[in-house]
């Protein structure tokens, strides 16, 4: 069975891409190998929105820098959000599928390193 890669990334309304770039936001499910798999998690919603108002509109809109939003933004918690609901996102997948967390570009913490990937014991260190 060939093995997949899927990326969770927050970016306005998309939560979840693949590594040919398509990408499931709004879309509750993914389909691997023919099988369509529900990766809607409770919360989900909230975190992007979240990330959308506080970081992507302000940006976008020229009234923060991305230097001065990181300045005041709690990427810890945002990550330590993210990380809970990868690891129930992750559980749904098929053991085939990696899932790698990533930080958005608007994010310089560098708490999140390159490939996190996400298990039952992802966390941020």
């Amino acid at each position: 069975m060939k093995e997949y890669i899927l990326y969770m990334c927050p970016d306005c309304d998309v939560f979840l891409y693949d590594e040919n770039g398509k990408c499931y936001g709004g879309e509750e499910t993914v389909t691997i190998e023919n099988q369509e798999i529900n990766v809607y998690i409770s919360g989900v919603d909230s975190w992007l929105s979240e990330y959308m108002w506080q970081v992507c509109v302000p940006c976008e809109s020229g009234k923060l820098s991305r230097e001065e939003l990181n300045k005041t933004f709690d990427w810890k918690s945002f990550h330590q959000t993210g990380i809970e609901l990868a690891k129930e996102v992750k559980k749904r997948l098929p053991p085939y599928v990696t899932l790698i967390y990533k930080s958005p570009f608007e994010d310089i913490s560098e708490l999140i390193k390159p490939d996190f990937i996400i298990d039952e014991n992802s966390k941020l260190e």
